[in-house]
């Protein structure tokens, strides 16, 4: 299995250390909330770093909510950065990733509007007091892992998922269950 090795040097290394030595598995621990921090070198399971929508998850498009699993390339996808855009490509794996789920308005009044998994490593954009909290920004794209609280955004067990990661020919933000997450160009 190949590893690699990445995290930022923070207060917060010792809560590191101590899941290392309990073995918790360690998708990527990044402590990014001190931007001036110099990078040292963790361990990092490159398989289990995904990034994707679960089944079930619904995409706001130019034909209303539809559930990830039923849209198709050429669908229309409304971004929050450039209105419509067309679905280029839609990738549909398995991953034994870890997941967080967000549990109904607790970003938000209707954000998400139900309870919603997501990837530890999606990110999404914070426009709210975390984001001024953890970041200094009124906005922030931020990785699920990193809110997580227990209570509102409580980490799932290891399981194997269906996953979608949407393609598009630039980055966008979508519209998915009243968040706004981020896809990737890759």
């Amino acid at each position: 299995m190949n590893f690699f090795y990445r995290a930022l040097i923070s207060p917060r290394l010792d809560v590191f250390l101590r899941h290392v030595a309990e073995g918790i598995s360690v998708v990527r621990y990044e402590v990014d909330m001190f931007p001036t921090t110099q990078s040292a070198l963790i361990a990092d399971d490159m398989a289990n770093v995904s990034l994707g929508i679960t089944s079930g998850t619904q995409v706001l498009t130019a034909m209303g909510a539809i559930a990830v699993e039923a849209l198709s390339e050429g669908a229309r996808i409304i971004t929050r950065d450039a209105g419509m855009s067309v679905l280029r490509r839609i990738e549909k794996f398995e991953s034994d990733c870890d997941v967080v789920r967000i549990r109904a308005g607790s970003l938000g009044h209707d954000r998400p509007e139900h309870d919603t998994d997501l990837p530890a490593n999606q990110k999404i954009l914070i426009r709210d007091w975390r984001a001024q909290a953890l970041t200094g920004q009124k906005q922030a794209l931020m990785r699920v892992g990193r809110l997580e609280d227990g209570e509102f955004l409580k980490s799932l067990p290891v399981a194997k998922r269906v996953f979608y990661r949407l393609r598009f020919d630039t980055d966008h933000i979508i519209y998915a269950d009243g968040l706004e997450l981020y896809c990737p160009v890759l």
